[in-house]
């Protein structure tokens, strides 16, 4: 395989230092896509990265991230399982997305379907 057909797939709850690595894969033309949890409409000023390579799946992340201010961030137990979801229904959907070989590099608690997958289909998990 040559550098020019590896190509690399992040996962991300958030946006976090992901988005910084995800601008460095695109200038070196390695970015496939970055899945995240974070919502479209909050991402508005992440440049160097592709629209259509910031794949969102909000559903779960943006009301956990509200919680705060709806006041139902006071249930340790509740935080901690809507977090948990949160990423584990992120994952479910990239591992949808995983249709042949590539490289994932995910966020912890966020890839390892999709991570699993990746590697039955001879790529690569980070």
């Amino acid at each position: 395989m040559s550098l020019s057909e590896f190509r690399i797939i992040q996962t991300t709850i958030g946006r976090f230092h992901h988005f910084h690595l995800a601008r460095q894969l695109e200038h070196f033309n390695l970015l496939s896509a970055i899945f995240t949890g974070y919502p479209l409409s909050k991402l508005s000023d992440e440049t160097g990265i592709p629209i259509e390579k910031i794949h969102s799946f909000p559903w779960l992340q943006t009301p956990y991230m509200a919680r705060g201010r709806v006041k139902i961030d006071w249930w340790n137990w509740l935080n901690r399982e809507w977090a948990w979801q949160a990423h584990q229904t992120l994952d479910l959907y990239v591992s949808k997305h995983i249709k042949e070989f590539t490289t994932i590099i995910s966020l912890s608690g966020s890839g390892l379907v999709s991570g699993l997958k990746t590697q039955r289909l001879g790529g690569y998990f980070i």
